[in-house]
């Protein structure tokens, strides 16, 4: 983790800038035009538009004011896996996207060296730039996990250590908000929102979540980081690398952090050995010189491209298409062959670079991407509808790889920063199928349709690597 200065400002002075009312509705145009995730009061960013201003209103005035109330969040359940507890996401209204996404700001002002901007991937760089002077047999190892991070999570000691660099009541009354705000089911009677009051720890799918959680363990990370060890932390996922110290020392240093932050470990996520043992990091697998991807997200990974051919069988006799998808079935297949490529390639939207060719950019196993493009070969030798072959079209883990290592912005990894105008959307749209290419569509609608498509792609390729950390 980066060591930062704090800002010149006072967290009071960026929070009162970041809440006055042209930076609220420069925020709800910045940040959500495309997110469309409906909260407790069943609000979608079309409705918010429609009364913009006076949700810029209350936003403004009742945070500076310091009597802003949250919505319940909407409790969503995301699955980790076969005999695992799912993970509970708290999902908040569009009107308390906009608060949280201006109050994680103030945080990473205030708190600059907590904005972690490090991919997983760069650990992983990180692990392999390693340079010990011995043999990787005499190189110690030990991996452990937080036992349930962000639940654990005490809001006394947070709110303790948000105080050294936050004076603001109305700040910390904000954060204090948004962290024991209760997250609920749909029905959930209004009369219970006292009792589902979250006594402890900080709600996940926030956009405050990260920044909270690596301020709580910054003292951690301090106390660690510069000891005669490798140290690394993504999230919850501690890894510790030694030539001096052996596995007990170093879980020991790591046990007396967590201790004082009453937090607890793992002990069935505690792992141990030396570098030349195969290990695994952050769905990573490193066997010696070999690097690559973990055999159970190598499976989930083909179930999930598996699973697109479902759809698209499904798709090719279901009823309910639009009249001019059944009319040309092209349509759909162009679709269903975009769908498979950036499951490939990955996408590039703006800055960010998202999928698993992305997360997974340090391995160094290329019989891992040419057993994928057969895998994916094979799928194709069993659908009539492309006469029992593969595409032509249809791109190649292999060469995307390559292309995302050393030249991403050629035009083979889907980029959607080359959609830009109304033409190239509507275009787009058309040609796989989800406007009818029969009829004139207004700017608006053609913008709704694209951030919907767009969005419900990113959000799958995230959902590729989400289940890792």
């Amino acid at each position: 983790m980066l060591i930062a200065s704090p800002s010149k400002l006072t967290a009071s002075q960026i929070f009162k800038q970041r809440f006055k009312p042209k930076s609220v509705e420069k925020e709800v145009t910045r940040k959500f035009s495309l997110k469309d995730g409906k909260g407790i009061d069943k609000i979608n960013i079309e409705k918010f538009e429609e009364k913009k201003s006076e949700n810029v209103k209350i936003i403004s005035t009742k945070c500076l004011n310091g009597d802003y109330k949250f919505s319940p969040y909407l409790e969503k359940l995301k699955l980790k896996g076969k005999n695992k507890i799912p993970r509970v996401i708290s999902i908040a209204t569009i009107r308390d996207k906009v608060v949280l996404s201006l109050l994680k700001d103030v945080l990473h002002q205030a708190f600059p060296e907590c904005k972690n901007t490090m991919l997983p991937n760069a650990y992983i760089r990180e692990i392999k730039s390693f340079n010990f002077n011995v043999d990787l047999d005499k190189v110690n190892f030990i991996k452990v996990d937080i036992e349930k991070f962000f639940p654990t999570i005490k809001h006394d000691l947070l709110i303790k250590i948000l105080k050294k660099r936050i004076r603001s009541k109305k700040i910390l009354y904000l954060i204090a908000s948004a962290i024991t705000n209760p997250t609920v089911c749909i029905g959930y009677k209004r009369a219970d929102r006292i009792k589902l009051k979250n006594k402890e720890g900080v709600p996940q799918g926030l956009s405050i979540s990260n920044i909270l959680a690596n301020i709580y363990l910054l003292e951690f990370d301090n106390n660690l980081i510069f000891k005669e060890f490798r140290y690394i932390r993504y999230v919850d996922d501690i890894l510790m690398i030694s030539s001096t110290l052996n596995h007990e020392q170093l879980y020991e240093l790591v046990l007396k952090e967590t201790t004082n932050l009453k937090l607890e470990l793992n002990p069935d996520k505690k792992v141990k050995g030396f570098l030349c043992d195969e290990y695994e990091y952050l769905g990573y697998k490193f066997k010696n010189e070999l690097i690559t991807v973990r055999h159970s997200t190598v499976n989930i990974f083909i179930q999930k491209l598996a699973s697109k051919f479902t759809w698209f069988n499904y798709r090719l006799n279901d009823k309910s298409l639009p009249k001019w998808v059944k009319k040309d079935t092209n349509l759909l297949k162009n679709r269903f062959i975009d769908s498979i490529n950036q499951k490939i390639t990955g996408a590039i939207d703006e800055k960010k670079k998202y999928g698993w060719i992305f997360y997974f950019i340090e391995i160094n196993d290329l019989q891992l991407l040419y057993h994928l493009d057969l895998i994916i070969n094979n799928f194709f030798k069993r659908q009539k509808a492309f006469d029992y072959k593969k595409p032509e079209d249809i791109k190649s883990f292999v060469k995307s790889y390559y292309q995302a290592r050393h030249n991403p912005t050629s035009g083979y990894i889907h980029n959607y920063n080359n959609f830009d105008t109304k033409a190239k959307k509507e275009d787009l749209l058309k040609s796989f199928g989800i406007l009818d290419p029969a009829l004139a569509y207004s700017e608006t609608e053609i913008n709704i349709h694209y951030n919907k498509f767009k969005f419900d792609n990113i959000y799958e390729l995230d959902l590729d690597v989400g289940q890792l950390y």
